[in-house]
């Protein structure tokens, strides 16, 4: 008797022989397309996220909101470190979007490919919330958007 298995670890995030916190999640929860829908029917302004959660804008995003007809590509910015986001985050009249869960980050050769698993740390999520020119608009659990004034 002999034992084979295929070690897909993009695709199988439960996979025994590689760690949940190394491998990619590529799909999107549908909280995470529902936040999409709710968000560019309220924001008007610029809108800032993390690289993979701003794909989904040109995708799921609508074309109008409440002012009107608007391309949503053009107002979606990415980031790619927490500094860069606190940084992009200031301006006033933008929504920052925060994923609890996981952003990627690259780091090369690293178990299977050259990227690996990277949540917010807690000093990021505290920032949004203690900050006096952010405020609290929109959260579905796992989505949440601040509001710069």
């Amino acid at each position: 008797m002999s034992f084979l298995m295929i070690i897909p670890p993009v695709i199988n995030k439960d996979n025994p022989f590689a760690g949940k916190d190394r491998t990619i999640r590529n799909q999107f929860k549908f909280n995470e397309i529902a936040a999409i829908n709710t968000i560019t029917l309220f924001q008007g302004g610029s809108i800032v996220t993390d690289t993979d959660f701003k794909s989904l804008f040109s995708l799921y995003g609508r074309s109008d909101s409440l002012e009107g007809t608007r391309n949503i590509s053009d107002t979606v910015s990415s980031f790619q470190s927490e500094k860069q986001l606190r940084d992009e985050s200031g301006r006033s009249g933008s929504l920052t979007v925060l994923r609890k869960n996981e952003l990627i980050k690259l780091k090369a050769s690293q178990l299977y490919g050259d990227s690996y698993v990277s949540p917010l740390s807690n000093t990021t999520f505290e920032f949004f919330e203690n900050a006096g020119n952010h405020n609290l608009v929109f959260t579905n659990g796992n989505i949440i958007g601040y509001y710069t004034n």
